[in-house]
């Protein structure tokens, strides 16, 4: 098996559990360190079955909270907050009807076209 495979795997695995999993796992961002720190000193005393292990998690938490951040800036991105302060309405974590409210200005940098779904048009913004 070749070196880079096991750390690659760990890193997918934990990315794909991430992103459907809703935990932030920012109890995971403090461990980066001290388990790099660790194999660092395993590597350097020749223990190379513990530093790939060590290794391993080390990816598999960077991919918990890579994976993690990245869902929750996707799910909340900033217009929706200001939408919610401005008009009410917006929050995905509290979908419910419509809010009437005068029409916002807004400047975004269109990503796509527009697609016309049943009862709106939607368009990919940055």
């Amino acid at each position: 098996m070749p070196p880079a495979l096991p750390p690659a795997l760990a890193l997918l695995a934990a990315t794909v559990f991430a992103t459907f999993s809703d935990e932030s796992f920012r109890i995971a961002l403090p461990l980066l360190p001290a388990v790099w720190i660790v194999a660092a000193i395993a590597w350097w005393r020749g223990a190379y079955t513990s530093t790939m292990a060590l290794t391993v998690i080390g990816f598999v938490l960077c991919g918990l909270v890579l994976a993690a951040h990245a869902r929750e800036r996707a799910v909340h991105p900033s217009i929706r907050t200001v939408l919610e302060a401005r008009a009410g309405g917006f929050l995905i974590d509290q979908i419910g009807p419509e809010a009437e409210h005068d029409p916002l200005l807004i400047r975004v940098r269109l990503i796509e076209d527009a697609a016309v779904r049943d009862d709106y048009v939607s368009l990919r913004t940055n």
